[in-house]
Order: structure tokens, then sequence, then C-alpha cells
């Protein structure tokens, strides 16, 4: 199912969700074990597609236009039972997830300069050692932009590739090599070609199937064919009866429909110094547009889809985006979404999230990711919004409320938005101007300086209101202190049943010392609920030698140690005092899980008037299930939910009569 991230500035003006719409109706996403073809609706392999068979698959669609893709959304006739096929293993396939929708969450001379809020975070001072460059690539994964906007059309991105050898030259005008959208609407001007004719000369002609620059060839290779100004990942027509404006086809148009991706577009990388409007945080950018949320019914932000945010991520990633822009979120876990986030992360690009707007504990995905960077919303006098998630994964703070920037066109120009949408836009920009002084900066560098640059807010250091402090533009620019910290192993929510060591990075040229300690809690005491890895007190035993992909600790585990999440920090202090927190949450236990006898129970179903059989099998933790059937000799195995401890797990219905035997066998997340 594709699933849709909620645009993450809901406006705040009394929020309408869509009637609990969490995920696109008759559809899974598949990744497959290695990269495939399919042909038809099948895949070629035997089991998974004697599966599609049964649950009568309409569509297989590959969601990455690349000779590697491993993904794929399917869609059926029919709503699937997600209880029955969560946990469900073929050969071939890695895993099944459903489609989730992911919520919209939301000195210079131009004139609202006074009314953007950025002299909060500094960002003035840091203008007088950089407003940007051109190299530095900003990309937005949002409800795209409108292009055309005249705080925007002298920052957006150009695909030179995709510009035809033939022409370039004659429309690079300033024969620097590189061809703006406005030299591309120049030269279209300069024969008053008007394509869609709509009186007026601007992208929509640039890309228009008429215009010479669309010459249906994919130049770079990449798999999209004429993206001159960025793509259009939408593809929601399963989504029909909520769904407004462009939903259903792919293409090279990434215009905005509901303003959500102007607004957000507009903080970051508004023109500066141009006598218009507003200017944006990093206002000499190059801003990469992906288009991958739309409108719906009853919403006053929007959606997007698991496979579309993915592909446009990864897209990004691929154009070489060096900071990618995400105002955008949901409650759910989606290991697509973690994938494409990993994969940036891995091509070198820097993952800016907003936390969420549910003014609670537990800040969204995939903000709460440890290779992505956390933002949540302060207003104007620095307290925190009341629409802002927090939680021990926040990173930092930038303002949130009651932002103006670049919105519509016509009268329509600029509007005050409020969520952490478009805190985190402030952030980005950020590392953009960071990046454009410092371009070798890898994201645990730049993490660590951003978080180790804040003003401090709330509780001092570190607390799970204000993670880290507000964002300072200007100290994050001039404190080069080559400060990293990082975890390279174990990996992030793995399960541990032993001693283990911590590996990782704790640097910086103005190091003293640093701690490895953990908490169980969801909101920790900042002194009374953390304890030391190595020896389980509420004091930190401090390591005075920074360490690069080395260990730095050994988390000991003793026989009866508490099975639980665990959340581990890792705090380093500069010789100036400046504290800085990283962190990352393992699994511990060393139990093999309880099955409760009294909750197990047989049950019956009927498909029409076809009985349909399950059993019921209740655990004292989330397990992944196998159920072996032995009958007439034969074993007939099935499988069960995913790490759930209350599994229901339907029978094989080639099963044939005769008394039946059933064999459980539970694993938890640690193996045992």
């Amino acid at each position: 199912m594709k699933t849709l991230k909620i645009l993450l500035f809901f406006i705040i003006i009394f929020p309408v969700m869509i009637n609990a719409l969490d995920k696109v109706p008759r559809e899974i996403i598949v990744k497959t074990s290695q990269p495939l073809r399919t042909t038809g609706n099948y895949f070629g392999l035997q089991a998974f597609d004697d599966f599609l068979v049964e649950k009568q698959v309409k569509n297989v669609k590959r969601i990455l236009p690349k000779s590697d893709n491993r993904y794929f959304v399917v869609s059926f006739k029919e709503e699937l039972d997600w209880n029955e096929i969560k946990g469900m293993e073929f050969d071939g396939i890695e895993y099944i997830q459903r489609n989730y929708l992911n919520e919209m969450f939301i000195v210079p001379n131009d004139p609202e300069f006074q009314n953007q809020q950025l002299g909060m975070v500094n960002i003035p001072e840091a203008w007088n050692f950089t407003t940007g460059d051109m190299n530095i690539i900003i990309g937005l994964v949002d409800s795209g932009a409108l292009l055309n906007h005249p705080d925007l059309v002298d920052n957006i991105m150009v695909n030179q590739f995709e510009v035809p050898d033939y022409l370039f030259s004659q429309v690079d005008n300033d024969a620097n090599g590189r061809v703006s959208l406005n030299e591309l609407i120049a030269y279209l001007a300069a024969s008053n070609s008007d394509y869609n004719e709509d009186d007026e000369i601007n992208y929509l002609d640039v890309i228009h199937e008429n215009s010479p620059f669309t010459d249906n060839i994919d130049q770079d290779e990449n798999g999209y064919i004429d993206d001159i100004v960025g793509w259009d990942f939408v593809d929601a027509p399963d989504l029909e009866d909520i769904a407004l404006g462009d939903f259903r086809d792919p293409e090279n148009d990434p215009t905005d429909e509901n303003n959500h991706g102007t607004h957000v577009a507009g903080v970051m990388a508004a023109k500066g110094n141009n006598n218009e409007g507003i200017s944006g945080v990093c206002w000499t950018a190059n801003l990469l547009i992906m288009r991958a949320g739309f409108r719906t019914e009853g919403s006053s932000g929007g959606y997007l889809q698991d496979d579309d945010a993915a592909a446009a991520i990864i897209y990004a990633a691929d154009m070489g985006a060096d900071v990618i822009n995400l105002s955008w979120g949901d409650v759910n876990f989606s290991q697509i979404i973690a994938d494409a986030c990993n994969y940036a992360y891995e091509k070198g690009s820097i993952i800016v999230v907003a936390a969420g707007n549910t003014g609670s504990n537990g800040v969204m995905y995939p903000a709460r990711l440890s290779n992505t960077i956390s933002v949540g919303s302060v207003d104007k006098y620095g307290e925190i919004t009341s629409f802002s998630s927090y939680g021990p994964n926040l990173d930092l703070m930038a303002p949130g409320q009651f932002i103006i920037s670049t919105y519509g066109l016509g009268n329509d120009l600029y509007k005050e938005l409020s969520g952490t949408s478009v805190s985190a836009p402030f952030v980005t920009a950020s590392v953009a101007l960071l990046l454009s002084k410092e371009p070798q900066l890898n994201f645990e560098q730049v993490k660590a300086r951003l978080n180790s640059t804040t003003f401090d807010l709330g509780d001092p250091g570190f607390d799970i209101l204000y993670g880290n402090g507000l964002l300072n533009a200007y100290d994050m620019i001039v404190n080069s202190h080559n400060l990293e910290i990082g975890i390279d192993s174990p990996p992030e929510n793995s399960g541990q049943t032993e001693d283990f060591d911590l590996i990782g990075t704790v640097k910086a040229d103005n190091f003293w010392k640093y701690s490895v300690m953990y908490t169980t809690k969801d909101a920790p005491h900042p002194d009374l609920d953390w304890y030391n890895v190595s020896n389980h007190e509420n004091l930190p035993v401090w390591y005075e030698e920074p360490v690069e992909h080395g260990v730095l600790a050994t988390f000991n585990v003793s026989p009866y140690f508490p099975d639980d999440k665990y959340l581990i920090r890792i705090e380093m202090v500069t010789n100036s005092g400046v504290h800085y927190d990283y962190r990352t949450t393992v699994f511990i236990d060393q139990s093999p899980p309880v099955f409760i006898d009294s909750l197990a129970a047989p049950m019956k179903r009927y498909d029409a008037e076809t009985p349909v059989y399950y059993i019921q099998a209740v655990y004292d933790e989330p397990v992944n299930l196998r159920i072996d059937c032995h009958i007439a000799g034969q074993v007939y195995p099935v499988y069960g939910a995913f790490l759930d401890s209350i599994q229901v797990v339907k029978l094989p219905e080639n099963l044939p009569n005769g008394e039946c035997s059933f064999e459980l066998t539970a694993t938890n997340v640690c193996g045992l």
C-alpha cells in the first residue's frame, strides 16, 4: 500500500484530517532480495506469484526507473487482511509493508525582511560570511513549488544535462557554463513561444511537450525523461475518492497545488536583496524541486505516499543534493522511507526533517531516524509552540509560528503559516550556508556543529522539549572545531543479548571528555534517569581521549539485566564547556518469549460461505512466529505477524483432511 506522509505544516487553523486514513487501500510495497524485472504482474518467484494470484493482483509497478530497482507497488482488486499477510515470508522477497500516507506538517532590501524572525537564529549575522553558493543543491521533497513565483524563479535548479547540446550555448547568455531557468524562459520569449497559450511565457512553456528543450530523450540516463526543473512523483490513482488536482501521472512538472512546498521553498531560498517580498535563509541557492505530495479533500495540508516520497528522496540523492528538506512525517515507521533516507545518507546527502505537529511526546518518522536531523518549533519568544512534537530524539528548534514566506501568485504572493514544516527549512538552509563555506563536512560533522552551537533553552543542556536548543546560524558557521560524534555499531534498533561494544567517533579540536549512558524512560530526567553503560551507576564515567571509529565503551549486560528498549546517550564536553549529545536506541533481551497458553485458541471465520481457519497465539513480548502444521506425514509452514505479541495466523488453504498438530516457533528482536 502506498503510505501517506502528512505534510507537517498543517496550517495552525483547526486542521482537519482525512477520516483517519493512514494508508492507501488495496496496496502494498514490496522489496525484492535482488534486482529483477517483472513480467506483467508476475515477479518470477513461484510462491509469491501464487500469492498474488490468490489475492487477485491488479497491477505491479516498479517504484524506481533504475536497472537495479528492488522496490515495487502491488495493487489488488480487493482490500487485503493485513493481519494475515504482514508476517508472510517468500523466497526472493526481503519485506512487505503497507503504503502509508505521510502528513505535511507546515539586512537586505526585501520589504518583509523585518517580519521573518530571522534575527532570532542569527541568520543576518551569518550572511556576513555567506549568503550561499549555487554549487550547493538544496533538495525539496514536498508538494512541489510554484516555479514562476517572483521570489523563487532565480534559484530554481535546472538539470544541465537535459538541455540539448545544440541549444546550450544559445541559451547561456552570460556564458558562465550554467543555464538558468530565467535564461530558458528568455530564449522562448524571444520567439514568443507561448506553447500552453496562457498569455504568459514561463517554466510551463519550457517543459511543454512542444518545447525545444523537451526532446523526449533521457539525456542524463537517470530514468526520468526531460526532468529539466525537477520531477512530479505523485501517482495515487487508488485515492481518487479523496485526492484532488494532479494525482495520477508522474511527469516533469513539479507544480505545487496546495502551496505547502512553495512556502517551505521560500523560507529556504527566496531570492534576497532583490527588493521583492522576503529573503530566504540561503538566498544564493540551487533549489531542486520534487513533487511527492498532493491535495486531498478535508485536509488543510496534504499527503505523500511512501513509495512516491521514497523515490523522490532517492532521486534527490542521485541528483547530488547536498541537503534535503522533509517537512512531513508519520507516526508509523516505514521501512522504504528508512531505506531511502539511508540511501541518501550513504550518498552524502544531509536530511533535515520536521519533528511533527502532535504537541506531545514522540518525534515522528522519519525525523526519529538517527541519520536525519529533527527540528521542533518555537514561537517568537523562544517558547516551544503548542503543536511541536518533542522527545529524546529531538535535535534542535527553529522558529515555527506565524512565519511569512512565498505562497501563491497574483495577489496571494506571501502568507504567514505555522508548524514544524516551516521550522525545518530554517535548519536546512542554514546547513546549506555552512556547506557553502565548508563543503567537505559529512553528516556527523554537520549535525554536531548544529547541535553544539545552539542557544540553550529549557533545562540546561539537552532536554526533551527543546533538544539541544535553538538554531544559531552565526555560531554554527564561525565555530569550526571539527566536531564529530556518532555511532557506527550496533545499528539503530538492533537487538543485543550480551555485552557489546559501542563503536563510533567522538572528537573535536577543543575536545575535553565524553561519557556513555543509557535510560529506559520515554521522558528521562536529565540527571536522575541516566546510568553508565559499564557499571550501571547513576554517575557518568568520563573518558578523556577522543576516539575515531573505535570502541567508545562497552555496554555490560549481566545475566539478570532487565529486558527492555534502551536509549543510549553519548555526551561530549568541549574545553569551552559546551555539551553535545548523540543518541541511539537498542533492544536488550536475554530471555526467550513466553507463550501464554491460556490465550491460545483456534478460530474459524468465513469468506462468503467458505470456512477459513486461524490459530491465535499470544506471547509476553513482540515476536516473529512460524507455525508448522503437521498432517498426513507432511509439514505445511505458515508465518505470523512481524514482531507482534498477539499473532492470528491463517492456516494454509491446501491442508488435507485429517488430524493436524501444530509446532510454534517464536523469536524476539534478539533472535531468542
